[in-house]
């Protein structure tokens, strides 16, 4: 029986701003798929560094006592800084035990990764199959595939980078097995900061009943490909049961990228839900796609539980809609968020502040579109392009000294794709979150969701709102006084 090692990577941001920490979904999906397909053949143990942090020591100790025949690694885009140290330890000090990367980072960058990370192999898109080959392959005594893989990427003998194009062979999700739960500790998740901006203290659990994404936003991701790929609504619910009654879970966080593309499906989930009378809250962290819901499904929704969606804008001006590909209905998704907010559902919205070529007019009028929208919260983020998107492809190369692809640094950018410098980019994303709840209507609107929810949120809400009113303040009040000492010339090194 060989011994796998999964290790999902921390960055050190995790750490200084709160980012979210949830339990690795993908690896325990691994685990799980290579499991049923290789049943009693590995024995795997999964070390999440964000909840279990280790010195260079302690992972030497570790590692020689674990003995594992493969190390696999998941890292998200951000945490590209861990990796580079990561990988390059784990080789000096057990040349002989394969690495092998995976997650959006390694499916992100694509093959040229592996010039610059010593992992024996990359695993990019959907790494469920390549995996498992890879593990047949280690099995046979072999360090080079006899066939092509597809996603997976490696240096041959001479030195030179093979690489197979990825999802070329993609599973049956239908056919997906219950998530390796058992690998971890659920609990250690349930007080770490979590992906729902306003959620509850409640024992909770990620769910992804969907793969794929049809939509083409070129600052997105094609990660399981752009086919929409759903579980069937019974499955759904069996698995929604299933950590109910195995865990005591009743509440969800689904983190599909488009949930909500197949009607049918989601109203059948609810009534299923309903029909065998399961306790369940949802919140929809990762979005739902806004213009294509409706009252009906919005109350399905609701009936079970959920209390929190977000809600994708990206920009209130329909040039940048239309060169983002979002092309979204905003007239549709106002009208939708006011009926979740009439629903008793908290309602959020994402925006994207400096799209390539956009203007200081534009950026204004999504911040006010945003200010006037029935919308609860909001997160402004400044359009940072991702390693692998078209948004980079098509962008980055074309704007000397422009932002680099793969930062993440949504919250603290230095360069700007738009027509207004990175300084004045941030002082307006500063400005949105406080322009945002300078709005009494929307300041009695949350109130009233909060006393209709019987408070379950309020915590998280005063905490939202001391972020807002003191980090943001003093974000904004610093570069404004930047920007003063810059012009003026005076002040230069002053601290606020």
């Amino acid at each position: 029986m060989s011994r796998v090692l999964l290790i999902k990577a921390m960055r050190k941001a995790v750490l200084e701003t709160g980012d979210s920490v949830a339990p690795p979904l993908g690896l325990l999906c691994l685990a799980a798929y290579a499991n049923k397909v290789r049943p009693g053949k590995d024995q795997f143990t999964i070390l999440d560094e964000r909840i279990h942090p280790k010195t260079q020591k302690e992972w030497i100790a570790y590692i020689e006592e674990l003995r594992p025949d493969c190390i696999g690694v998941s890292a998200m885009s951000a945490d590209a800084g861990r990796v580079d140290a990561l990988i390059p330890f784990l080789k000096k000090n057990f040349p002989n035990i394969p690495v092998v990367l995976g997650g959006p980072l390694a499916s992100s960058a694509g093959p040229d990764l592996i010039k610059h990370i010593p992992a024996d192999y990359l695993v990019m898109g959907e790494g469920e199959k390549a995996f498992v080959s890879l593990l047949e392959m280690f099995e046979q005594g072999l360090s080079h595939p006899g066939r092509e893989i597809s996603g997976l990427a490696f240096s041959d003998p001479d030195g030179k980078t093979v690489c197979r194009p990825k999802n070329k062979d993609l599973i049956d999700i239908k056919s997906m097995p219950f998530p390796a739960y058992d690998l971890i500790d659920l609990m250690e998740y349930q007080h770490q900061p979590r992906m729902t901006p306003m959620s509850t203290k409640e024992p909770y659990a990620y769910i992804m009943t969907s793969r794929g994404c049809p939509y083409h936003c070129i600052y997105c991701h094609d990660i399981f490909s752009k086919k929409f790929r759903p579980m069937d609504a019974l499955q759904v619910v069996d698995e929604i049961e299933r950590l109910i009654t195995d865990f005591g879970i009743h509440e969800f966080e689904i983190i599909d990228d488009v949930f909500n593309l197949n009607k049918k499906r989601v109203l059948k989930i609810c009534s299923e839900i309903k029909r065998r009378g399961l306790k369940t809250a949802f919140t929809f962290p990762n979005g739902l796609r806004s213009d294509i819901l409706d009252r009906e499904v919005l109350e399905a929704l609701a009936s079970v539980g959920t209390y929190h969606i977000d809600i994708a804008v990206e920009s209130a001006s329909p040039r940048i809609q239309k060169l983002a590909k979002k092309n979204i209905n905003l007239e549709k998704l106002e009208e939708n968020a006011a009926i979740a907010s009439e629903l008793g559902i908290f309602c959020w919205g994402f925006f994207m502040l400096g799209f390539p070529t956009e203007t200081r007019r534009e950026i204004l009028k999504t911040l006010f579109w945003a200010w006037r929208s029935p919308m609860h919260g909001a997160f402004f983020f400044i359009v940072i392009p991702q390693e692998g998107t078209e948004l980079a492809r098509e962008y980055c190369s074309k704007t000397p000294g422009g932002p680099k692809a793969g930062s993440s640094l949504y919250f603290n950018v230095k360069d700007s794709l738009a027509h207004v410098g990175a300084t004045e980019l941030r002082m307006y994303q500063s400005l949105a979150y406080l322009l945002f709840l300078c709005s009494p209507r929307r300041l009695w609107a949350i109130y009233r969701h909060v006393s209709k929810n019987g408070g379950r949120i309020s915590g998280t809400l005063f905490r939202f709102l001391d972020y807002l009113f003191l980090h943001k303040l003093k974000s904004l009040a610093k570069q404004v006084w930047g920007a003063a000492a810059a012009r003026f010339g005076q002040g230069a090194g002053q601290k606020i």
